[in-house]
Parts: C-alpha cells; structure tokens; sequence
C-alpha cells in the first residue's frame, strides 16, 4: 500500500492512519535518520512481512523544512518502487501504485518551489 499524505500532516497522523488500516506499517526513514539507508531498509522491511512502508519523499530534501536528511527525492522513490514491484511477488505480496501512478512530481516540485518563495 502506497499512500500519499500532504506535507502538513504531522508524523502522529501518519503513524495513527497506517495503524488503523495496516497490520504491519514500518517507518522507513525514521529507522535509521538517512537517506542512503532508505532504500535498503524499505526493501527488508516488505521482505519481512510489511504492510505498508512509510517513506518521505521531498523535491529538494537538502532545503526541507524537517526531516530533509532523510527524505529521498523523487527519482529515488521511483527507482525504489520499480525494486519493490520485483520482491513482492517473490514473497507472495504484491503493491498497489494507482495513487503515485497519477502524481506528478513535476507538479508537486512546482508547487513547493513557489511556496518556498
């Protein structure tokens, strides 16, 4: 399960909505506070039984407001997505991507980089 939330919501929101929907909701960029370590944390976590996977996703995470360390930009995301859509069906899990599949991150750079201004 992919799900996108907007940047006002807090942490506690996210956290309360993944526990009333998911069995099993891991907080991937807050395991280890870097983005480096996202994409392979992201990828144990769903081999381990996963429900839902919670990751920050920023344009311009060096000049995020919080929690920029660990956000990985958008190209990442994807890239991590198409290595998710490999191991899951490996594991008999599959992901659902309608939601991320009609965003455009183009537009949502767009948007943080006139409110930024």
């Amino acid at each position: 399960m992919v799900a996108l939330m907007e940047e006002r919501a807090s942490e506690e929101q996210v956290q309360h909505v993944a526990a009333q929907l998911l069995d099993k909701a891991f907080d991937v960029h807050r395991s280890t506070g870097l983005r480096d370590k996202v994409a392979p944390m992201a990828r144990a976590a769903l081999a381990a039984g996963a429900d839902a996977l919670i990751i920050e996703v920023h344009p311009d995470p060096d000049h995020a407001l919080s929690d920029g360390a660990q956000s990985i930009f958008p190209a990442q995301f994807d890239r991590l997505m198409a290595e998710l859509r490999i191991i899951a069906p490996a594991i008999g899990r599959s992901i659902c991507l309608d939601r991320v599949a009609s965003r455009s991150w183009a537009v949502a750079h767009a948007r943080s980089t006139e409110t930024a201004h």
